[in-house]
Order: structure tokens, then C-alpha cells, then sequence
């Protein structure tokens, strides 16, 4: 990374120092157009071109350089978020509890215990209310946590796919 810095750096002060060789030309054709770029004496013309393709090989090297570390950067935050959820994933199948993923008022996913508690299979949760789930008392308390996006734990009476409560 030091290495990077420190070329990134000197990179910055090529393009810095062709962009201001390029000014000083620009400027001085203003001032005096009635000089031939095409003298041997000043070699204008020459100049301005090596400043040109300068700037725009450096630019383009910086692109690519900086593309290749976004794109690095992203892979390693991709493989870091897939490793994060499938510890997750782990942990929640593990779990004595029934844990229900929702967003936007609609079950994403169930845990095995949730299944085997509640008598439905993944499937079945799938795109459902988690209240349809839960005893009439406790309605309300549970659409409340589910549209807030809550996280902290409550205690419900939930309803068996077979009618039962528990």
C-alpha cells in the first residue's frame, strides 16, 4: 500500500506539472498568435503534444489502477457480507429459538426451529403476515415490531398450524 500511495502521489504531480506545461503554452500562443508553433526554436508545438498524450495516458492509468481497486474492494466486500450471512444463517438454524426474517411486513425466512414450532414448512411462511401467526391479543404488538423493523425480543401466544396455541 506504501508503494501505491507513493505512486499515486508522483503520478499526481506528473499530471499536476503537464497540466501547468500545457497552461504555460496555451497561455503564451494567447498572448503572441502571431508566432509559428512549428519553430525549431521553441518546439511549441512538440511540447503541447507530449503534455497531451501525458496527461491522457497518466489519466487513463489512474482509471484503470482505481477501477482495479474498486473492483477488488467490492469482491472482498461481497465475499465478507456472504461469509457474515452464512454465519448468520448458521447461528439462527442452530438457535432454540423461532427466528423469522421480515422486511416490509412480510416473512423473508424461518429457521428450522420456527418449522418444527409452529408446524409449516419454510415455503409455507414465505411472503406471509407474521401475525397470522400469533393469537388475536397479540396482533397488534407484533405488527407494530414487524413495521418498525425492531429487534429486541417479546414474548407472544403464537398459533400451531393446527389451531393450537403455545
Amino acid at each position: 500500500q506504501d508503494k501505491s500511495a507513493m505512486f499515486n502521489t508522483l503520478g499526481a504531480f506528473i499530471l499536476l506539472g503537464n497540466g501547468l506545461s500545457l497552461l504555460q503554452r496555451s497561455y503564451e500562443w494567447i498572448q503572441n498568435p502571431a508566432s509559428s508553433i512549428f519553430t525549431a526554436s521553441n518546439h511549441d508545438a512538440i511540447h503541447i503534444l507530449i503534455a497531451i498524450l501525458a496527461t491522457v495516458a497518466m489519466n487513463t492509468l489512474f482509471l484503470l489502477m482505481n477501477s482495479q481497486k474498486s473492483n477488488l474492494a467490492l469482491s472482498t466486500f461481497n465475499q465478507k457480507l456472504t461469509e457474515s450471512e452464512n454465519r448468520f444463517r448458521t447461528l439462527a438454524r442452530a438457535s432454540f429459538e423461532s427466528i423469522f426474517l421480515s422486511k416490509d411486513g412480510k416473512i423473508l425466512e424461518a429457521n428450522p426451529n420456527a418449522c418444527e414450532l409452529f408446524g409449516y414448512s419454510d415455503a409455507e411462511f414465505k411472503g406471509t403476515s407474521p401475525s397470522q401467526y400469533v393469537h388475536e391479543k397479540d396482533r397488534a404488538t407484533v405488527e407494530a415490531n414487524t413495521l418498525s423493523a425492531a429487534e429486541k425480543l417479546y414474548e407472544i401466544t403464537a398459533l400451531h398450524h393446527d389451531g393450537s396455541t403455545f
